[in-house]
């Protein structure tokens, strides 16, 4: 009995020495998931989607027009995966941030008002162009679609559920820049209360960050809602190629698509903006300065008002903020008021346009911190046709003299107008210069007769060609461009000298 007892004993105390061995609590470790883009070969996307589904990934979109699916999957699972002869190609699905908020004279400074309320009475001029009959797709946070300033607003929808709530902030703020009504109280949009607005959430309550992946489906979003304009204020440091195929895809289909150079202060560039299909707009303040956040690249293309900007918030009020954010807000809003006013005109026709008659700033001509400069919605619209005067131009053109160029014109009569500016460029689609400082004033008022005038260019080079426009300004601030019309002082000829004559030799008379 003792022996049986001495076994049970020991068998027990191996029991026991076994339980004590493995680790009490201790659980399998969850592996780190990694969420990738992956392009699959044309026709393989069902083999890819079910190899996917094999090693238990996590299938968050596919994008049939980028033959790409994105899924989260660990590790092991991804190095199979490159082995895959359904593969093209994997990238990470990187982070995109909302542009940072610092904490609106902007609508003065781009010349918005002027446009739908040249007399500054309070009132919209009914036949103005003032962004009516475009629609805006934003992309941020939701809005708070009941806020006072914004309730009235033409809102065609929007992606999710709760697309017209936000418990961020940051879209209620870009949405109120863009288009918050002209109703006598709190703030005044770009577009005052007349684009029509698309809202796609990607933002949730913390304002963090987002997918590339998540922004594409959001653009497509736009484009299947019929946007002409995408706001995407927001934005990250790394490329992605599918997002870059993607906006280059939405680009040529005729969307404008609008983002923010960045908020760091440095050189390095931020996506979508930096994509050649985006216009990647900085900030300025209300003295035309970049400001200190806005980053400054050879991406960056235009400057918009982002400093201490004034707009509707979503605790119902209105708040300053500053941000590339803002200033993406005004350049997206002022090509939906100028494309409203020619809408005959291209995507590329109204980015030329927002290029071509913005105020240059900083260095003499494009540059990395002003792009071409600030955004001028009045002049862009005028250069596109779209913004007519009572003054009547019947003869511009421009002759090389001895060492200059003069540029005539003449009016049909000077009742209705104040001044002229003329401008020069060299190309007809480059870059313009505007050649007085001040108005050239009309020369007779008020007057039924028509007047003559003439301006001297001696700022020319020979050889080269000069393309000039006029901008031809009424007395209630409307204005209308004529041109362009092209010069050239011509290049001096060399004149080789003569070579001598031969001498002319006697002529000698022999005898026969």
């Amino acid at each position: 009995m003792e022996s049986v007892f001495r076994k049970f004993t020991i068998l027990l105390l191996m029991v026991s020495m076994v339980a004590l061995s493995v680790p009490f609590g201790v659980h399998a470790q969850e592996p780190t998931l990694h969420r990738l883009w992956v392009q699959f070969k044309p026709g393989h996307q069902a083999s890819l989607r079910q190899a996917l589904e094999q090693e238990k990934a996590q299938i968050h979109y596919e994008f049939d027009e980028l033959n790409a699916i994105v899924a989260s999957l660990p590790e092991r699972a991804v190095d199979r995966l490159r082995t895959s002869p359904d593969v093209v190609l994997i990238e990470e699905d990187l982070p995109r941030y909302p542009a940072d908020e610092v904490v609106p004279y902007g609508i003065e400074q781009i010349e918005a008002r002027r446009v739908w309320d040249p007399e500054g009475s309070g009132q919209l001029d009914p036949s103005a162009p003032n962004g009516a009959g475009r629609l805006i797709c934003v992309i941020d946070s939701g809005v708070k679609a009941d806020h006072e300033d914004l309730s009235g607003l033409n809102f065609v929808g929007g992606y999710p559920s709760g697309w017209n709530t936000d418990t961020c902030g940051h879209g209620t703020h870009i949405v109120g820049t863009i288009a918050a009504a002209y109703n006598g109280f709190g703030v005044i949009g770009v577009s005052p209360g007349t684009v029509s607005l698309y809202i796609v959430k990607v933002y949730g309550n913390n304002c963090a960050w987002t997918y590339s992946s998540t922004l594409v489906d959001a653009a497509y979003r736009c484009r299947d809602a019929g946007a002409h304009v995408i706001n995407m204020s927001l934005g990250g440091n790394h490329y992605s190629s599918f997002e870059d195929n993607a906006f280059r895809s939405l680009y040529q289909s005729g969307i404008l698509l609008v983002a923010a150079a960045g908020n760091s202060g440095g050189t390095e560039y931020s996506y979508p903006a930096s994509y050649d299909s985006v216009i990647s707009v900085a900030a300025v303040d209300q003295n035309n300065v970049v400001a200190n956040f806005s980053q400054k690249n050879n991406q960056v293309e235009l400057a918009a008002p982002g400093v201490f900007i004034y707009s509707t918030v979503m605790s119902g009020g209105y708040a300053y903020m500053s941000g590339t954010s803002s200033a993406t807000a005004h350049a997206s809003a002022a090509a939906a008021v100028v494309w409203s006013g020619t809408p005959d005109k291209t995507n590329a026709e109204i980015r030329s346009a927002l290029q071509q008659t913005a105020l240059d700033l900083g260095a003499a001509g494009r540059d990395n911190a002003y792009g071409y400069g600030l955004i001028r919605t009045k002049t862009a619209l005028e250069l596109l046709g779209g913004a007519p005067t009572s003054v009547e131009v019947t003869r511009f053109e421009a002759q090389p003299d001895q060492t200059s160029i003069r540029i005539e014109w003449e009016t049909a009569s000077e009742l209705d107008t104040m001044g002229f500016y003329l401008y020069r460029a060299e190309s007809a689609d480059g870059p313009r210069t505007r050649l007085n400082d001040s108005l050239i004033p009309a020369q007779s008022p008020g007057s039924a007769t028509g007047a003559a005038y003439q301006f001297v260019d001696a700022l020319v080079v020979r050889g080269l060609s000069y393309y000039y426009w006029l901008e031809a300004v009424d007395r209630n601030g409307a204005s209308q461009s004529y041109g362009p019309i092209r010069a050239e002082l011509p290049a001096l000829r060399r004149l080789l000298p003569a070579r001598p004559r031969p001498t002319a030799q006697p002529l000698q008379l022999r005898s026969q």
